[in-house]
């Protein structure tokens, strides 16, 4: 997140808040291959996922500072909750000797935050995410 706000002087303060969160993520997704010959296809699915917070880490820096880097903690005192729950969707490529690549992007559903240590007037975090994925099938 990046914000600039105007103080009582006119001054502009420029602000910048970089969040890293580590999930620990199970997705659960029906998937459905499309064949396109010789034994490879594409696939496609759909599904809900759950995730653990593990850990993570805070990054503010305000004006041209040094920044100011302190952990993320998760659960009933945390700055986030330590759940999140959301939709999970794949689609992907599987050649006929069954590596596989694959884009997967996940819409959370939970608000996560749970106490609000940063320079913004948040009110709500949702995670987003994507990540790819290469594999071999046996």
């Amino acid at each position: 997140m990046n914000a600039v706000y105007d103080d009582d002087m006119g001054n502009n303060t420029s602000v910048y808040d970089e969040y890293k969160l580590h999930y620990l993520e199970i997705p659960v997704n029906l998937i459905g291959h499309l064949p396109v010959g010789n034994g490879a296809n594409i696939f496609l699915g759909a599904g809900p996922y759950f995730s653990l917070g593990l850990n993570g880490t805070n990054k503010q820096t305000l004006f041209t500072d040094d920044p100011v880097i302190r952990k993320i903690t998760y659960g009933k005192n945390g700055d986030f909750k330590s759940t999140d729950f959301g939709a999970s969707t794949v689609l992907g490529f599987q050649g006929a000797s069954g590596w596989a690549i694959s884009g997967n992007l996940d819409f959370g559903l939970t608000n996560i935050l749970q106490i609000n240590n940063s320079a913004f007037d948040a009110t709500k975090f949702k995670t987003i995410t994507f990540y790819l994925s290469i594999g071999q099938s046996f």
